[in-house]
């Protein structure tokens, strides 16, 4: 069985890029006209730096006219979460709601985070450590990846403010 190429990728049905999309429920920020194309970005930005710039990624897309005339920075997020799972955290209409944020700006997002991650810490921590043997069983299977308890807080905070109220 052969490598699977990268427009194959778009159209698995279960665990394909189409899934995905459905999944973080970003599929409507983009038209299924432009997803091969969304792939193709995707697989170029890989390789530059930075290439976790969730701003200037929502910016090529919307200067491409990829994203329905709008700034998708939930989808740029998202999909950039994939490549740098530790480090990128997806913001959406709920957690913008959540931080307080009226406009649709990672950068802004990002420092709103930060002072959440400040004032609620100890319930980070005291969820991080309840999750933590639980995720243990799961992230035994992927040993070779360094940065799992950074992945893990970075899910755990976006999940936090799904859930619980300031």
């Amino acid at each position: 069985m052969g490598e699977l190429g990268l427009h194959e990728y778009l159209n698995l049905s279960d665990h394909g890029f189409d899934a995905f999309l459905v999944e973080f429920r970003i599929a409507r920020n983009i038209p299924v006209v432009h997803r091969a194309r969304l792939l193709d970005i995707l697989a170029d930005w890989r390789s530059s730096e930075p290439c976790h710039d969730v701003e200037r990624l929502t910016n090529q897309l919307y200067n491409e006219g990829l994203t329905n005339g709008k700034r998708a920075v939930s989808l740029s997020s998202k999909v950039l979460m994939l490549e740098s799972p530790s480090t990128i955290c997806p913001i959406d209409r709920l957690v913008r709601a959540r931080l307080g944020l009226a406009e649709n700006d990672y950068e802004q997002y990002r420092t709103l985070l930060e002072s959440y991650i400040i004032a609620n810490e100890a319930a980070i921590q005291e969820c991080f450590q309840n999750v933590s043997p639980y995720a243990s069983v799961i992230e035994e299977n992927f040993s070779e990846i360094a940065e799992l308890p950074e992945i893990r807080r970075s899910r755990l905070i976006d999940k936090l403010l799904w859930t619980i109220q300031n």
